[in-house]
């Protein structure tokens, strides 16, 4: 059993490498890419003394964008997902409750019967789907 836990830790790791690893990757074509759109949105600047309006958004998404990949591929946001991923096994179980259907539910009857006293709507019943019909309308003559 222990043996079973080391290689399960072992991929678990692999994958958590993986993951980081694709993310880097992407920082480094993102960066690229928000690169040649300032280089173009500096060379217009220049040229133009104006920038146009359309080229705004992509500058400050892009900020963003690439600000996130680099905080989840060299800074600490993998340990704050961990950390809060930690908080929702230990304070919100409920809400990893399988569906009923689910062979291993039986593992979750504690967790179940807490979800099944609250008076939850299903998510069909929440906005915007109210705004559609829920079957096509038929005629009658």
């Amino acid at each position: 059993m222990d043996a079973q836990m080391k290689q399960a830790d072992s991929m678990r790791s692999v994958q958590a490498a993986m993951q980081i690893a694709v993310v880097r990757d992407q920082l480094q074509w993102g960066c690229g890419l928000y690169s040649l759109i300032l280089c173009g949105a500096t060379a217009n600047l220049i040229k133009h003394r104006s920038l146009p309006p359309f080229i705004a958004g992509p500058l400050v998404l892009g900020g963003f964008g690439l600000s996130y990949l680099a905080d989840m591929a060299y800074g600490t946001k993998m340990i704050r997902i961990r950390q809060e991923a930690e908080h929702i096994l230990a304070n919100e179980k409920v809400r990893l409750v399988p569906p009923a259907s689910a062979p291993f539910r039986r593992f979750w009857e504690i967790e179940a019967a807490e979800v099944s006293t609250k008076e939850i709507p299903r998510v069909g019943a929440l906005w915007p789907s109210n705004w559609f019909p829920k079957s096509p309308a038929t005629k009658q003559n």
